[in-house]
């Protein structure tokens, strides 16, 4: 056995290919590529046409009403302040006179759960929930 080891570790020459001539030259390859795409995609310009995007959900009109909720979970329906059942009234007889949906909009201040508690009623009805992000003056 021990002459069967001393045969593996014999000094000879490794049988490998010498990869240490190729280094620079795959640097030198992918310097090349690098510097021709970043040089394409600078260059790049699309001409592209405009086109109609189809019909787009605009802002309701300013006639339908909106219900605003305050810091401390307050509602009011158009500045007029309302408890949540009294809304929920209001909202049924909206709804059989054919309204489609309602304006929904928070105080800066305002809880989230607020927020959603109200969106959720205005959806109990069958309404759409329409969201504004601007101050209503």
């Amino acid at each position: 056995m021990a002459r069967r080891l001393a045969g593996r570790f014999e000094a000879r020459p490794l049988a490998a290919i010498n990869l240490t001539p190729m280094v620079p030259v795959l640097l030198a390859l992918f310097a090349v590529v690098a510097a021709a795409l970043s040089s394409s995609r600078s260059s790049l310009t699309l001409d592209v046409s405009p086109r109609d995007p189809g019909p787009v959900e605009t802002r309701p009109e300013a006639a339908s009403p909106f219900i605003s909720v305050g810091k401390g979970g307050e509602l009011s329906l158009d500045q007029h302040s309302v408890d949540p059942a009294e809304l929920e009234a209001r909202l049924k007889v909206l709804r059989s006179a054919g309204l489609r949906g309602v304006t929904v909009r928070a105080e800066a201040d305002a809880a989230y759960g607020d927020y959603m508690s109200a969106v959720r009623l205005v959806r109990r009805q069958g309404l759409e929930v329409y969201l504004i992000n601007e101050d209503i003056r």
